[in-house]
């Protein structure tokens, strides 16, 4: 599967083209140069398209009693940012296949059909600043929260499925470590250690440093062999990503 995204008058992006958009994309750039809107955008496109092949399903199966949602989503995370000039291509091919979904002037045109063989549901995880919240919320609920959207309870959904597999995880790219303490009750709690012991709550630390966090926890249990797309661990070395044999 090949994904590409077109983006025109969105925020602070003027027009930019992905032609590779990859399941494993980091953008790089100066503050405030559209690299958050950008992401928003392929999340919410990709969440769109998840739920037109789940709608696609239920057609072919039958199922009428499962209503989804049209349009775009009430919880949009581009928000006030979509205005009747912006326009949003976001195309994916499979095999020989092309689907093609565009936003423009708030309004939605959707491929009109899915071929059985190209079905997928994949996750669809977001991770930006506003992933500072993922910790603290899974300290409150772990079962996800309905004021989010699809995609960040589907990023919580994975950061809990991570932490509850560990007690630590190192960012030796920070020089700190994620401490993640498991109580009887469920919950779980949250703090930053550096390499002095000296420990932050989760509450203390910086955007940034959350926003790496959640990616690394994640990473570290997706990442492995058998998950379609990944071969071996990774892990980040001196400011580098980099894949690493089986423990």
């Amino acid at each position: 599967m090949k994904e590409s995204i077109y983006v025109r008058e969105l925020g602070s992006l003027r027009e930019i083209r992905i032609p590779d958009l990859r399941q494993l994309t980091f953008f790089i750039g100066q503050s405030v140069s559209g690299k958050c809107v950008l992401m928003k955008a392929a999340a919410m496109m990709r969440s769109i398209f998840k739920r037109e092949n789940v709608r696609h399903f239920l057609k072919r199966a039958n199922i009428s009693n499962i209503s989804l949602p049209e349009g775009l989503p009430s919880f949009s995370p581009l928000g006030e940012l979509l205005t009747a000039s912006t326009e949003i291509l976001y195309e994916v091919a499979i095999g020989s296949h092309k689907y093609q979904m565009i936003c423009r002037n708030r309004k939605l045109i959707l491929p009109e059909v899915i071929h059985e063989e190209d079905l997928s549901f994949l996750i669809v995880g977001y991770v930006s600043a506003s992933s500072s919240l993922i910790p603290t919320l899974l300290q409150l609920n772990p079962a996800g929260n309905s004021e989010l959207g699809s995609c960040e309870n589907e990023t919580l959904k994975l950061f809990a499925e991570a932490a509850q597999h560990i007690d630590e995880c190192s960012l030796d790219f920070l020089h700190l470590n994620l401490r993640i303490r498991h109580s009887s009750s469920g919950k779980k709690s949250f703090s930053f250690v550096d390499q002095d012991l000296n420990e932050c709550r989760i509450q203390d630390a910086s955007s940034g440093i959350l926003s790496s966090a959640v990616a690394m926890v994640i990473l570290n249990l997706n990442a492995w062999p058998g998950v379609p797309g990944r071969n071996g661990f990774l892990q980040i070395r001196d400011g580098r990503l980099t894949q690493g044999s089986k423990m």
